[in-house]
């Protein structure tokens, strides 16, 4: 047969767009995990003939993989598109689940290179929808197109995946070192180098927030701009960043160098900054000075320390009050009138002009960047100034971005910065993030006289603007006042004040905790604080951050010491103002609407806590129809204790200090070796499971661990690149080997010991926030509050209260584990696994979003089969791990 194209080969049958014909052949494989296979068979369009097939099994469930066991074009229909159309076809019938593409042989491995060109598949996962790069042709310069447009054309469809960097190189496009993926010294591939998908977590700082609300995510060079208006950079690229803090750092660059741009700081602003090694762990003030070149004459030093330059040229005094100029002390000289009548004089000072203020931050950003774990910094000099400074700082904010189906960019010039020419490259996700925090503070000229009054529409009441920081608490505002020994101006205390009146809402203050010597400093907020008492707010949204290593300025002492300091353990680094001895205010003193407390951050979430009555309590009412042989009693199948485990838990229902303490400080001693003490930032500790609920006293401690892997992944490097299921899986494997006890001892509330208890640490995917799992109770360790209150059933509960139906299938269960017992041996390990995996993944999704939670069927079923006679779910677990050759789990074994 003619060797043609598969386009070509379809369009000669008559097909139009290479049309292709499909039939198949289902078989039931009696498998609970994978029940059909397939035979995908692809037929001539004209005579019906097979042309090849694709044999696979396909899973009950989307978790699971198809499993591909063969691909095959027969002989005179091989390199026509058939097996490519084949393996499409499969993923167009069973969208969304992923694909075990399976071991290939050197023919199968050629044609997956082509089937593969121009889309990422990942082996395990779902194929990715192909973006076949668009013909080279596509992106030569056209006839009189101008130079700089079809460059543009080109990064564009370099970003948007659809044209390689090689096909660009070809059509005259000459990107520099950065976007080859070659060596610029040896031309050897090089991996990572050069333009690449991009990664699945970016973040780009913003100074439109609302232009990209409006309009979506542009480069400078798609919004015209000859020169970027953010912090530099060359406007035909899009600047992002993987790293979290980087992100942040910018914004706070970016109100920083605002301000100073505007004349909001001046240079004795930032000196001050500098002595006091702001944002920085040691004084920076000699290399700020060095890097400002006036500095080196004394006449110029002088008028810079008093926020002023020298203006050494001859003028009229007219001239000099129009400018804004005014004498200098000790240089100026004045020569009477000229000929004209004009009186004229030399020797002036003005104020620092907008470029000298861009060279003045650039140069206090650098030095802190040096001084020992600074901030970086990210200020370059080919920016626009004018149209930076002319930027509304509301609209500065951080924007998560993903890229979206082929978005493609290359590694920038810095760590974790990445490059893409295109806002298409990229869609946003969720709400920006905005900070209105300025870290450094003006001096007040005139006094301390706080402004009248501002109008706030929302009275007195305003909501915390929380952002990620959990710790907050309302505190009233004279408790943080004794904190606060930084100036303050007049003008930026009442932008401030107009700002919290107009939005209803104030970023908490921040007070630096010493723990070594008992005392605290208020960092951030000082107008935000002379805002709240010209607005008449009684209380004022805190945080507290530690600061190991001393304070940034004079401490006050608090009023007392954490807790953790008398119990000889780990402060975290973010602790709340009550837990050094500030008056936090619960929800329930302010008034609905207003300013929420945060002494959890389950009500800053907007989302309520829950309570016993989120977890559904069955009360069927109908007379079950016929005898079963067994129904569970006691435990979840009947009413539970007053009260709660008085070993773990006061008459308040809070865990007991001491039990708290002594948990925290094992996770504590385990991790801290291993990953720094940061893991209170990235790691949520909760008491689950039965020692936890009115069912307590099977002696069963289950610590369940959520883990934040975004907070994780900025902390630790370990992990870097590694899927979240595979690092939860890991943290699980260290923690079953390292801490786990089954016979430990714990303080009690009297001195005495309690136990022994069977101690499981174990990290449970998705669960940083508890509550998406549903659990029936679930006590916030790291917090010291409730996540879910624990359920509680009315004293007649029984087994009948819950529907028929659930013991049917328990019935009908116990029944099939029975038959599989009579099988042969290989036969019964091999069903009894399926049958296990089955019972599992159901009872996984009764804690999902379509699931019930504790009394949902699926999950009462699993308990049951723990319960009954014979241990039946005891067996299944048995042949699973005789079947797979593993060992227990903890969660295996924590039913």
């Amino acid at each position: 047969m003619t060797d043609i194209s598969a386009t070509s080969f379809f369009r000669q049958a008559g097909v139009a767009d290479g049309g292709i014909d499909f039939d198949h052949e289902e078989t039931d494989t009696g498998s609970s995990i994978w029940p059909t296979r397939i035979k995908l068979k692809a037929l001539h369009p004209e005579t019906g003939e097979e042309m090849g097939f694709l044999d696979y099994q396909v899973p009950r469930r989307k978790t699971n993989k198809i499993t591909v066991h063969e691909l095959k074009t027969h002989e005179d229909y091989q390199r026509k598109g058939v097996g490519s159309a084949l393996m499409d076809e499969m993923q167009r019938r069973h969208p969304g689940t992923p694909v075990d593409h399976g071991d290939r042989t050197p023919a199968g491995k050629a044609w997956w290179k082509g089937y593969t060109d121009g889309k990422k598949v990942t082996r395990g996962r779902t194929m990715a929808t192909r973006t076949t790069a668009a013909a080279p042709e596509t992106f030569a310069r056209g006839d009189g197109e101008d130079w700089l447009a079809h460059r543009q054309r080109v990064r564009h469809g370099l970003s948007t995946g659809r044209i390689s960097y090689p096909q660009a190189r070809e059509h005259g496009y000459d990107g520099d070192a950065r976007e080859d993926t070659r060596d610029s010294w040896t031309g050897q591939h090089t991996e990572g180098k050069g333009w690449q998908p991009l990664p699945h977590q970016l973040y780009h700082t913003t100074t439109d927030a609302a232009g990209v609300a409006a309009h979506g995510l542009r480069s400078g060079g798609e919004l015209g701009q000859d020169r970027g208006h953010g912090l530099g950079g060359t406007p035909e690229w899009l600047s992002l960043t993987d790293h979290h803090d980087n992100a942040h750092n910018m914004l706070d660059a970016m109100h920083e160098y605002h301000a100073h741009l505007n004349g909001k700081t001046s240079f004795p602003d930032l000196h001050r900054a500098a002595e006091s090694g702001e944002g920085a762990q040691q004084p920076f003030h000699k290399p700020f000075v060095d890097g400002i070149s006036e500095m080196y004459n004394e006449h110029h030093r002088d008028s810079l320390m008093r926020g002023k330059r020298i203006e050494p040229g001859f003028a009229t005094y007219d001239e000099a009050k129009e400018k804004g100029w005014t004498p200098h002390p000790t240089l100026h000289k004045d020569f009477g009138e000229d000929k004209h009548g004009r009186h004229i004089g030399t020797g002036w000072e003005r104020d620092s002009n907008l470029e000298e203020r861009h060279d003045e931050y650039g140069a206090f950003s650098r030095a802190r960047q040096f001084s020992g774990n600074g901030k970086p910094s990210v200020l370059f000099t080919s920016n626009d100034r004018r149209a930076f400074a002319d930027k509304d700082p509301r609209n500065f904010a951080v924007l998560h971005v993903r890229p979206r189906p082929g978005g493609h960019g290359f590694p920038g010039g810095d760590k974790h910065e990445w490059r893409t020419g295109s806002g298409d490259a990229v869609e946003v996700h969720g709400e920006p993030i905005r900070r209105q925090a300025l870290r450094v503070t003006a001096a007040v000229q005139d006094g301390d006289d706080i402004p009248s009054r501002l109008l706030n529409p929302h009275g007195h009441h305003v909501r915390a603007r929380v952002e990620g920081n959990t710790n907050v608490e309302m505190v009233p505002r004279h408790e943080v006042e004794r904190y606060a020994s930084q100036p303050t101006d007049d003008a930026h205390t009442k932008e401030v004040g107009t700002h919290v009146a107009t939005s209803g809402e104030m970023e908490p203050l921040l007070l630096h905790y010493h723990p070594a010597s008992g005392e605290a400093y208020l960092g951030e907020g000082n107008h935000r604080l002379r805002a709240a008492k010209a607005l008449g707010m009684d209380h004022v949204p805190l945080r507290v951050s530690r600061s190991s290593y001393g304070l940034p300025g004079p401490g006050v002492k608090v009023p007392q010491d954490h807790p953790a300091i008398a119990a000889g353990g780990h402060v975290p680094a973010d602790i709340y103002p009550s837990h050094i001895g500030l008056t936090a205010v619960d929800k329930p003193a302010i008034p609905e609407g207003d300013l929420r407390s945060a002494r959890n951050d389950y009500n800053l979430t907007g989302r309520p806590r829950l309570a016993a009555a989120d977890t559904p309590v069955p009360d069927n009412t109908q007379p079950y129809q016929h005898e079963h042989d067994w129904l569970p009693h006691g435990h979840f199948f009947g009413p539970g204790k007053k009260g709660l485990d008085p070993r773990l838990f006061d008459e308040n229902d809070r865990m007991h200090p001491i039990v708290r303490q002594h948990l925290l400080s094992l996770l504590n001693a385990f991790w801290t070796p291993k990953y720094g003490d940061s893991w209170q930032s990235w790691a949520r500790v909760y008491l689950t499971g039965s020692e936890a609920s009115h069912w307590y006293g099977n002696g069963d401690l289950d610590v369940l661990i959520g883990i934040d892997h975004e907070a994780l992944n900025h902390h630790v490097d370990h992990f870097t690149g590694e899927p979240d299921d595979a690092v939860d899986e890991r943290l699980t494997n260290e923690l079953r080997e390292g801490l786990n006890d089954d016979h430990r001892m714990f303080p009690g509330p009297d001195g005495k010991d309690t136990g022994p208890w069977e101690s499981t640490f174990y990290v449970n995917p998705g669960s940083y926030d508890i509550r998406d799992l549903k659990p029936y109770a679930a006590y916030d360790i790291t917090r010291d509050e409730w996540a879910v209150k624990p359920v509680e059933v009315p004293d007649d509960f029984g087994p009948e209260k819950l529907p028929e139906s659930t013991w049917d299938v328990l019935d009908a269960l116990q029944k099939l584990i029975g038959a599989i017992q009579e099988l042969p041996a290989g036969t019964r390990e091999r069903e009894g696994a399926a049958l296990y995996d089955y019972l599992h993944a159901d009872r996984h999704s009764a804690f999902g979003p379509e699931g019930s939670g504790l009394y949902d069927p699926a999950n009462a079923v699993w308990k049951a089969l723990d319960k009954a006679p014979g241990k039946p779910l005891q067996q299944l677990i048995d042949w699973k791990h005789a079947h797979d050759g593993t060992a227990a789990t903890d969660l295996e074994t924590a039913a």
